[in-house]
């Protein structure tokens, strides 16, 4: 079972854990994609946390909610710019977004990314490899799952590979919001 769009605003604007991830997850895609002046930014699942600060500076911005998940009006207090999307028929064109970030977007999916050259990374400790140890300059979609259970059965099983974060001493795992970051940061590393 997948949330729905009322309990990912509830979570990430109405609990203190949710604000929290929000902001962590925000400023590393800001880390990672700092300029947007002019570029057409796009969202994909329930992006909406972290699209806001390219509101000012990008030409355009679109928040696509998948149908499965559900739409709500986004940004609060502005023109909206949330659009209800079917998973393979999105209202523009093939090419004319130039960042796009998925978010919960793929709980829903059906097709596999991996028909359109993108590889899809999960992160577990049941992985073979670390996170180190893959190429991370190639087109991916990184999932991170919860933090108490990891990734579902289901979405692992969607993984092209599913990689580990190394640990060292008496910590077994990372919350999500600082395991986002070290992947985030290896990938701009690896793209550097």
């Amino acid at each position: 079972m997948h949330p729905d769009v009322q309990a990912l605003r509830d979570f990430y604007y109405r609990s203190a854990l949710g604000r929290a991830a929000r902001g962590a997850l925000r400023d590393q895609v800001l880390r990672f994609w700092p300029e947007a002046q002019g570029l057409n930014v796009g969202g994909y699942g329930f992006a909406v946390p972290v699209l806001r600060p390219y509101l000012a500076q990008a030409r355009r911005v679109m928040a696509l909610m998948p149908a499965p998940q559900g739409v709500m009006r986004w940004p609060a207090g502005m023109p909206n710019v949330s659009v209800l999307a079917e998973e393979m028929l999105w209202p523009v064109e093939t090419g004319h977004l130039d960042r796009l970030v998925v978010m919960h977007g793929l709980e829903t999916c059906t097709n596999v990314t991996a028909d359109y050259g993108v590889a899809v990374i999960g992160t577990s400790d049941q992985g073979s490899q670390t996170l180190y140890d893959i190429d991370l300059r190639r087109p991916l979609v990184l999932l991170m799952g919860r933090e108490e259970t990891g990734l579902s059965k289901g979405i692992a099983a969607r993984c092209d590979e599913l990689v580990k974060l190394p640990m060292k001493g008496t910590v077994s795992s990372l919350n999500v919001s600082v395991a986002t970051g070290v992947c985030l940061y290896e990938i701009l590393r690896q793209r550097r």
